[in-house]
This record gives structure tokens, C-alpha cells and sequence, in this order.
């Protein structure tokens, strides 16, 4: 513990030469222990990162139901958070534990993401009911902020993460939560991160399609050493959440050429593309559209990947792809046959000399993964997931999912595995 707080004094020295960033450690009350801002900042910093679920000055408190979800009790959970706020605010959190106990919450920041707008704080302050005296001290002390890229904030928080842990972590561990109006800038680090992008990272970009294109599946190790700085044109005039959808959408489409060209056919490209399209639309937040924008960059990846080294041919791509993608479908053989010219005996044999697996194992292993998820993920009946990845009972289902998975699905549920 002792080597731990001298890391996280040096690390916080060696910030301080270059970035007048605040760090601030709460208690599990959410009570200051620590800051490195001035005493008479501290009530100012506490309403910054409390200002989307304040009403009234009192009410700042209420910061705390955001970091205990409600019910009084900090998660133990150990990765860091990258958050923001209606101001165009970020900063990075992460919960301290001793021997799994929560005990610290590690606050870096705030900074401002990008230039900010005084005129927009003025007006956002205005819906707060404060007086005129301490709204012009809080906006003394906002001019005083840093900005600071958010790529450049999560490197400051996986170096914090590694003073108090030892443990080495990457960008895409972050949590991302944008609280409260969600009118915060947007600002990006990598393809698990949304916001704006700036025109002049056509090189980063170049290297992210060259992954799927060379089929790269180390691309993780990689992702660190691009830079994404600077910020795209608007293309959703003050809808952050529409921003982000835009950009998803034309990463999609940029992954579907990509992907055509690592030997990806056309067809299956498109229909990915689609799928995430979707996705992306019916998408409510920034998290959503991380896991969207994370899972579609592996998916391509993987699937130029396999092709490369197996040689499956388009067909039997279109297929697993078919399968893949829906798994909630009845398997017909014979109508994906009849789609592809084929007869179900010729695809069937056509599949498993290519694929290594029998088509029926192959559709049922994927009704089984999207199953699992179902379990884990959604409040589903075990009753309505069968009748959903139509199965013709709730009693084949069972025992279908018990001889692949070695447990029942009620007992997979309870034990909430991934």
C-alpha cells in the first residue's frame, strides 16, 4: 500500500509539471479527503461534477446516487471511468478497494475536452438557483481549467489506474458515462470512444480500415498507438447523441469497403453493415454506441480474418453470416439453399468440407451463444428465449443448452456467467 501512495504522489508531480488538472479523493460518502485544488475550490469542484443532478445548492449531495446507483453502496467494480457533463466537462474516476471493500473514490479532473464557450456555462448556470456572488466565483474558478484532449485524460487515468493497482490496462477498459443533460462535447480516443474526430486523422483512420482489410487480429495492441486529436465538422447542430450515430454510420460503411477488400464478399459485407446501421439507430446513449462501434471493428476483423486463413468461399461466408447474425431464425436449409441456388444436400456437404462443422451444429451454436447472452442480459422468461430462438419446446431447448453449455439454463442464469 505504501509503494501504491508513493507511485500515486509521483505520478500526480509529474502531471502537475505539465497540466494544472485537480486530483481529489472522496470517501465512500462522498466526503473530500484529498485535493490537490484549493480549499476554497473545493466546493466549487464538487459542484462541477455534481451540476447535472443539482436543482438547488443543497442538492449536492445527490452525486453520490450517481456513483452508488441508488442504493447507497459504492460498487467494487475496478475499471476506471471516463465521464462528462452538460458543461463539456471530463473527468476520470475509479473506485479505490481494500481486500475487495471499496474504500476511495480517485477523481482526476475536471478539464474541458475541447475550447469551451463561457457564454454556454453562463446560460447552463442560469437554470441552477444560486446567486449572482457565487455563480461569478464558480465562473472564476472554470476559466482556471485546463483542456485537455480525452485521449490524452484516459492515458492520465491508465497511469493513475497503474499507481494505485500495478496493473497495466488498455483505452478500451475504460467505462464511458456521459451524466445528466447529455449535452457534453463529444471527443473520441479510438473506435471505443465516440465523439468528434477531426478531419485530419485520415491517417489513424487509414491504419484502422488496413486492419480489417489485412484481417489483424492483434488490432488491440495497436489501437493505443493511434492518434485521434481535434474534432470533426458538426453534422447534428446541438445533438451530441445524433453526432455520434453520424459517425458510426460512416464508419460502417468505411468497414464494409474494407472489409470487401480483405476478401469479404460483398454480400455479407453489406448485410453486417445493415445489421450495425440498425443498431446504431436504435441506439439511446454514448455507451451503446461504443459496444456497437467496439463489436462491429472486431466482427470485420475476425470474419476477413477467418477467410484468409480458411479460403471459405463467398457462399458459405453468406451463410455463416446468415446464421450469425440471425440466430433467432428457424433453421430451413432448404430455403437458404434455394437463395443460393443450391440444394440442401450439395450445401450441406459444401459446408462442412469448408467449415470443419456440420451446418446443424454450426446454426445451433449460434442459438446458443444469443441464448446465453438473453440469459444474462435481458429479464427474458427461459420460456420466451426458446420461443424466440424457436425452438420447438421449452424442453428441447433445456437440453439442447445443457449437453452444449454442460449446465441448465436456469443454472447458467444464476450464475450470471459471460
Amino acid at each position: 500500500m505504501n509503494k501504491n501512495k508513493e507511485a500515486l504522489r509521483l505520478f500526480r508531480e509529474l502531471v502537475g509539471c505539465v497540466r494544472n488538472i485537480y486530483f481529489t479523493e472522496f470517501d465512500t460518502a462522498l466526503s473530500p479527503l484529498f485535493s490537490t485544488a484549493p480549499d476554497a475550490e473545493t466546493g466549487n469542484l464538487f459542484m462541477m461534477l455534481a451540476i447535472d443532478d443539482m436543482r438547488t445548492l443543497e442538492e449536492m449531495p445527490l452525486l453520490a446516487k450517481d456513483y452508488t446507483g441508488g442504493h447507497g453502496k459504492i460498487s467494487a467494480v475496478r475499471r476506471p471511468e471516463i465521464r462528462s457533463n452538460s458543461l463539456g466537462l471530463i473527468w476520470v474516476s475509479e473506485v479505490e478497494c481494500a481486500e475487495g471493500i471499496p474504500v476511495k473514490i480517485h477523481v482526476l479532473g475536471p478539464a474541458f475536452a475541447d475550447d469551451f464557450s463561457l457564454e454556454l456555462i453562463r446560460n447552463r448556470l442560469d437554470h441552477l438557483r444560486i446567486s449572482v456572488s457565487l455563480k461569478q466565483h464558480f465562473l472564476s474558478f472554470v476559466e482556471k481549467l485546463p483542456v485537455v484532449p480525452i485521449m490524452q485524460m484516459i492515458e492520465y487515468g491508465i497511469m493513475q489506474h497503474y499507481a494505485l493497482t500495478g496493473e497495466k490496462i488498455r483505452m478500451s477498459d475504460f467505462i464511458i458515462r456521459q451524466t445528466g443533460a447529455a449535452e457534453a462535447l463529444l471527443e473520441s480516443t479510438s473506435p471505443d470512444a465516440f465523439s468528434r474526430h477531426p478531419h485530419g486523422t485520415y491517417t489513424a483512420e487509414k491504419k484502422l480500415l488496413d486492419m480489417i482489410r489485412t484481417g489483424n487480429i492483434h488490432y488491440r495492441d495497436q489501437l493505443n498507438q493511434l492518434a485521434f486529436t481535434g474534432s470533426i465538422g458538426i453534422t447534428a447542430e446541438g445533438s451530441p447523441l445524433r453526432q455520434a450515430k453520424n459517425y458510426v454510420i460512416s464508419f460502417a460503411t468505411l468497414c464494409s469497403r474494407a472489409a470487401i477488400d480483405g476478401g469479404l464478399s460483398p454480400q455479407s459485407a453489406f448485410l453486417l453493415s445493415d445489421q450495425y446501421i440498425k443498431q446504431t439507430e436504435a441506439a439511446e446513449n454514448l455507451s451503446a454506441l461504443t459496444d456497437i462501434n467496439h463489436t462491429m471493428l472486431h466482427t470485420y476483423i475476425y470474419r476477413v480474418h477467418r477467410i484468409q486463413q480458411q479460403k471459405i468461399s463467398p457462399q458459405i461466408q453468406q451463410v455463416c453470416d446468415r446464421l450469425q447474425l440471425y440466430p433467432q431464425e428457424k433453421i430451413d436449409i432448404h430455403a437458404i439453399a434455394e437463395d443460393l441456388g443450391y440444394s440442401a444436400y450439395y450445401l450441406t456437404k459444401k459446408f462442412q468440407q469448408e467449415t470443419g462443422v456440420s451446418f446443424h451444429r454450426y446454426a445451433i451454436n449460434e442459438k446458443i451463444k444469443y441464448a446465453k447472452h438473453l440469459l444474462v442480459d435481458t429479464n427474458l422468461s427461459i420460456a420466451q428465449i426458446s420461443d424466440l430462438m424457436n425452438f420447438c419446446s421449452q424442453s428441447y431447448f433445456g437440453t439442447i443448452f445443457r449437453k452444449e453449455v454442460g449446465v441448465s439454463p436456469k443454472e447458467y442464469r444464476e450464475r450470471g456467467d459471460h
